[in-house]
């Protein structure tokens, strides 16, 4: 039985083999379209999609900074979610959260174009916080 890695979203097809069915899955690559956003973290956004860790401890405990408790990066990607009542894969087209780190990032997003990911805060950064965040997405 082969089974789809919630963490791969590069561009495949794939058959999945369960007991007695055989049901076809496409995976899609996530998409370029969306853009990628600095956000503040607030509500239920909780975990990083790319290291699994919560959003609110630093991905690297050598690196950590203040913004890495305020701040995350949000992009809307396809990915495939196991309904185990149905016993089957359901893709949906949700924002998935990341650590401002770009191995987080890439993970998910191997063609991520740091110059492309625009801020949404409500507020101003200064001179030092922007510079932060070049330096952790190497731009």
């Amino acid at each position: 039985m082969q089974v789809i890695p919630l963490k791969n979203t590069q561009q495949r097809h794939q058959v999945i083999l369960f007991a007695s069915q055989s049901v076809e899955v496409t995976q899609q690559s996530p998409t370029t379209t969306m853009p990628l956003e600095v956000i503040t973290i607030t509500g239920k956004i909780r975990k990083c999609a790319g290291s699994w860790k919560d959003l609110k401890a630093s991905p690297d405990e050598n690196i950590r900074n203040h913004l890495d408790e305020r701040l995350c990066v949000k992009h809307k990607e396809h990915d495939f979610v196991w309904i185990q009542s149905l016993q089957h894969w359901k893709q949906t087209f949700k924002n998935k959260h990341y650590h401002i780190f770009l191995n987080c990032i890439q993970g998910r997003n191997p063609h991520f174009d740091a110059t492309k990911v625009r801020l949404s805060l409500k507020h101003t950064l200064g001179a030092e916080e922007v510079q932060h965040l070049k330096d952790r997405l190497n731009c």
